[in-house]
């Protein structure tokens, strides 16, 4: 299990912990299968901390596709650049 929250904190697949407070992008995930990559931004309400900004996801598993995720502020939900709403 990986789970991500806050601006941000990680718990990796092998249980360590991970903070960030950076600006960045960063993968997440990286295999032969799936890549999950997030990009991490500072904010007005992080006072210039980073925060996830974005996380896409591609890999094999997708065929090709990638998915987007943005910041409710961007209002930024993509598959393949169409964006979705």
């Amino acid at each position: 299990e990986c789970v991500l929250w806050g601006d941000p904190h990680v718990k990796t697949f092998d249980d360590a912990s991970a903070g960030f407070y950076g600006d960045g992008e960063f993968y997440i995930v990286k295999s032969d299968t799936v890549t999950i990559q997030g990009r991490y931004k500072g904010t007005k309400f992080t006072a210039g901390l980073a925060a996830t900004n974005k996380i896409v996801v591609g890999g094999p598993f997708l065929q090709g596709h990638l998915i987007e995720v943005g910041s409710l502020e961007d209002d930024d939900f993509a598959v393949d650049d169409f964006q979705l709403r």
